[in-house]
């Protein structure tokens, strides 16, 4: 019979050796995008605290400032708040 600890799956992949790639070991990348400066401090503190610091946060308070950074930066996820979309964009016609 076969102990417990050969069906783990947690002692199995401490077995495993494992292959570091850039994907695995590069920082991820956020963008927030919000015209709410306090929104981006409380997002930013959040991220920070999740990640234990490791993500970097990047913040744009207008779409403007969130394109030139894309154009610079690349990010793993970008985030824009939908009330600037809905406030800025006229609603299609039927």
């Amino acid at each position: 019979m076969l102990s417990d600890k050969a069906h783990c799956p947690r002692s199995q992949a401490k077995a495993l050796p494992r292959a570091m790639s850039n994907e695995t070991t590069r920082r991820k990348q956020f963008l927030f995008v919000d015209d709410d400066a306090s929104f981006l401090e409380g997002i930013r503190d959040l991220f920070n605290t999740m990640s234990g610091g490791s993500w970097q946060i990047f913040t744009a308070e207008n779409h403007a400032q969130g394109l030139a950074l894309l154009a610079k930066q690349r990010v793993d996820v970008a985030s824009s708040s939908s009330n600037y979309w809905a406030a800025h964009i006229p609603a299609s016609r039927s």
